[in-house]
């Protein structure tokens, strides 16, 4: 009975630390751009004019990780049960959650009693809805669709697959997750077969295994090469730059340096966790010494783990796009919950008080990360049933005064207006100079005319049009009015065109 008591608090835990994390998003007590900006509403804005507004796929300019699998199932699956944006990004991100709690339990399991295992996977849980309440990034894509998370997840299904030796499960995963999402090659496939070739006395059947990813990975690549999901494809924004080295190594300080500031404990956890694993690296990979990693399931992991993390940091700091956190995920999640199983496994013993000891400890983890969120909810106000700032409301009462209804903006405000607006006018995508900008959204959103126009009031204010380029092009509009950072140019009768 005591031990069903205690797996139930640890299963509790979790569910709250899930709960509090998704009632702080409905308070809004968390800056709601992060879930309603245009690059957050792609997985909304396809549902929205596919399976709402009757709209085509093959019109649609995808990213470059289309996110199928398995965020289009998450969210396509939310949205179906919610029945609206704003409550179908609560159930998504609810959802992640409780698979990253599933995951995590069944990787920890393999190295320690049940519960320890569940405590493990419930303090790691409770520490990213946490750190996820106070937007410490990259832990907040645990709260956001299309953002690299649901690959996280395939991550970890991929390291129990893994394993578990399941070579046709691990080649239609790698499969399905490549066309997804090929960052999952970087993050996942190259490291697990660096680790299979350096560590393969442990796995007898690693050459089953390192076909069964190579295959995948050339499956899910041919697939969406084919175009057959993805019509228009986009590049990926890496390109080798080692020039760049220095200014990306900064940024990836910087990274560090900005979780400090509401995760600091967390921040320094990760740091720490590294430079004890990187200590440990040449004793378990040469199999020999006492200070390494013994039992061989727990050595592969805290190996893929260390090179997973350097072939990413290195990729990134030869890269010419700017670094950013969302390729990090796996970095500063993995360390949550390997530590533990790495913890775990150096007790060759499974010492029973010690083992107590630790399932202790982690569910106070997990308490204190649920107190600290409890707090948040305390102060956080009334529960909200939609986001609708002020910027679009104003804008809302143009379109209605004016019957407005086809538009133009930067890409900031064409997918923010159309999925936040009431009215759902549509509006098309533009760079600066009011070329087209053929970026998550669909061939449909593109007129001959226009009727209206987002811009900045003076000079281009970043990806946004200026006014003075609108009206160079089309003319003096009949009206302007100015909603929060934008003008509404109003040009009845389709009276404006784009590049």
């Amino acid at each position: 009975m005591r031990r069903v008591s205690q797996l139930a608090l640890a299963v509790l835990l979790g569910l709250l630390a899930v709960g509090a994390m998704t009632v702080i998003y409905l308070q809004q007590a968390v800056d709601p751009l992060m879930f309603f900006n245009s690059d957050a509403l792609y997985l909304p804005a396809l549902y929205h004019d596919v399976l709402v507004r009757g709209g085509h796929l093959n019109q649609w300019y995808l990213t470059p990780a289309p996110y199928f699998f398995p965020d289009w199932l998450l969210y396509f699956g939310a949205r179906g049960v919610a029945g609206d944006t704003y409550h179908a990004l609560a159930v998504l991100m609810a959802v992640q959650a409780l698979a990253l709690w599933g995951l995590l339990l069944l990787l920890v399991r393999r190295q320690a009693p049940l519960l320890q295992a569940a405590a493990a996977a419930t303090a790691a849980t409770a520490m990213v809805c946490f750190a996820a309440s106070r937007a410490g990034y990259p832990y907040a894509y645990v709260m956001l669709g299309s953002y690299h998370f649901g690959t996280f997840l395939m991550v970890l299904a991929g390291l129990l697959l893994v394993l578990r030796r399941s070579v046709p499960g691990l080649a239609l995963l790698v499969a399905a997750t490549v066309l997804s999402d090929r960052l999952y090659a970087l993050q996942f496939v190259l490291p697990a077969l660096g680790m299979l070739l350096l560590l393969r006395k442990d796995f007898p059947q690693w050459r089953r295994l390192c076909l069964a990813m190579l295959a995948g990975c050339v499956a899910g690549v041919l697939l969406y090469k084919l175009k057959l999901l993805v019509p228009n494809s986009a590049s990926m924004p890496w390109k080798l730059a080692p020039a760049f080295a220095a200014v990306r190594v900064q940024e990836l300080l910087d990274v560090f340096s900005a979780l400090r500031g509401p995760c600091a404990p967390l921040a320094w956890y990760v740091a720490l966790y590294y430079l004890l694993l990187l200590s440990l690296a040449p004793g378990t990979l040469l199999g020999r010494g006492r200070w390494r990693l013994a039992r061989p399931e727990a050595a592969w992991l805290g190996m893929f783990n260390l090179s997973a993390t350097a072939g990413l940091l290195l990729v990134m700091a030869l890269s010419s796009a700017p670094a950013t956190t969302r390729y990090l995920i796996p970095m500063f999640v993995l360390p949550l919950v390997l530590g533990p199983v790495l913890l775990f496994a150096s007790w060759r013993a499974r010492q029973p008080a010690l083992l107590e000891l630790s399932q202790s400890l982690l569910l106070g983890l997990a308490a204190v990360a649920g107190a600290g969120m409890a707090h948040t909810i305390s102060t956080g106000g009334a529960l909200k049933q939609e986001y609708y700032p002020a910027p679009v409301a104003c804008i809302d009462r143009v379109l209605a005064q004016y019957d407005l209804q086809h538009g133009f903006g930067g890409y900031w405000d064409a997918g923010w207006l159309a999925m936040n607006s009431h009215r759902q006018p549509s509006v098309a995508p533009v760079k600066p100079d009011l070329q087209r900008l053929n970026w998550i959204t669909s061939m449909a959103n593109f007129r001959d005319r226009y009727d209206f126009a987002l811009a900045a009031p003076q000079a281009s204010d970043g990806d946004r049009p200026s006014q003075s380029t609108v009206v160079a092009l089309n003319g003096a509009p009949l009206a302007v009015v100015g909603c929060g950072p934008l003008n509404v140019l109003v040009y009845p009768r389709a009276g404006a065109r784009i590049q």
